[in-house]
This record gives structure tokens, sequence and C-alpha cells, in this order.
């Protein structure tokens, strides 16, 4: 009897631990999003001024010091705010929706839906771009994304700050690696 509990206490943690990990939603790979007939990643600048017309405003990229032409747009869609297109050699590298008013996690899942993972981010210190630095998926990072992977769409929170959304960004790719480059370079010294 002694060894009938004994396997069915085993079967039993085993199918809790494997219930467990089935449970923790593995993450998605990233589409490359898409916006009024445009897709990030695969348009060109002539296509971008084919589907939104002039911008109203063109500036250059500073941040990680590109000089990425950036063309900015007045928007309703999916929220009232300024998207900014970013180009690089030509093809649209991202775009970023600045709301005009405050939105919250909420806002967002009304939006696009429940259909998202939280991640968070740090920066990659050991490596700098003209002022910035690359970001690298981190737990206890200060950066969090709401991340629709599957629609290429993701919703940025300002820095350690969990209920405003800074951003709605349209990308083709993910924010950053599972890990610290900056870890493996010291492991490696």
């Amino acid at each position: 009897m002694k060894m009938l509990n004994a396997m069915l206490t085993t079967l039993f943690i085993t199918m809790a631990v494997h219930g467990a990990i089935s449970q923790t939603p593995a993450l998605k790979p990233w589409s490359a999003a898409t916006y009024h007939g445009l897709t990030v990643g695969t348009s060109t600048r002539a296509d971008v001024l084919k589907f939104l017309g002039k911008p109203y405003s063109i500036s250059r990229e500073e941040e990680g010091a590109t000089g990425a032409p950036v063309m900015n747009y007045e928007v309703t869609d999916p929220v009232k705010g300024t998207l900014s297109i970013f180009i690089k050699k030509g093809i649209l590298d991202g775009i970023s929706i600045s709301p005009k008013k405050s939105l919250t996690n909420g806002d967002i899942i009304r939006i696009f839906g429940p259909d998202y993972v939280v991640v968070h981010y740090a920066s990659d210190d050991c490596i700098d771009y003209g002022g910035t630095s690359p970001l690298y998926q981190n737990p206890r990072g200060p950066f969090k994304r709401m991340e629709y992977r599957e629609l290429g769409i993701a919703a940025a929170f300002a820095y350690n700050d969990d209920e405003k959304v800074e951003a709605i960004i349209f990308t083709y790719k993910a924010f950053g690696p599972s890990h610290s480059i900056c870890a493996a370079r010291a492991k490696k010294k």
C-alpha cells in the first residue's frame, strides 16, 4: 500500500508540474504589423506617401543617433495622436503612435483584445548607440510592453510606470533578445 501511495504521489506531482509548465504561455514569434495598407518591414517610403499622403512634418530620428527620417501625421485610428513613421534604407522600419490622451492597460485591451503578453525589458548598458542602449528581456526591467505579437503591435509604458501608455508601436521584430549581451560578454572574460 505504501508503494502504491508513493507511486500515486509521484504521478500527481509529475502531473502538477507538467500542468504548471503547459499553462505558462510561450512567447509567440512576431508577425509584421499592418497599418492602413502599410506593412512594417516591407512597405517603402513611396508606399507611405501613397497611403497616408504628405506628412505634416519630417524630422530626423534622435534616439540611437541614426538620423533616419521620421514622418509625422495626426491620426485618429486606433487612437487620436501623433503617428511617427520610421524609414530605414527606404523601407518602413516602424510606426509609433503617441496618444493625445492618457491610455491605460484597460484601454489597450479594449482596442486590441485580450490576447497579449506582458514583457519587461532592461537596457544593455555595455552597448551604447549614441546615448541609447539596446533592450533585452528582463522580468525586473523598468520598460513594460503589452505585446500583441501576432499583430506586430505593442503598447509601451512610461519608464517605471505600469499604468501610463506612452506609445503604441507597430513593428515586425522583437524589441530585444531574451538575455543580456553584456552578461554573456562578462562570462567570457
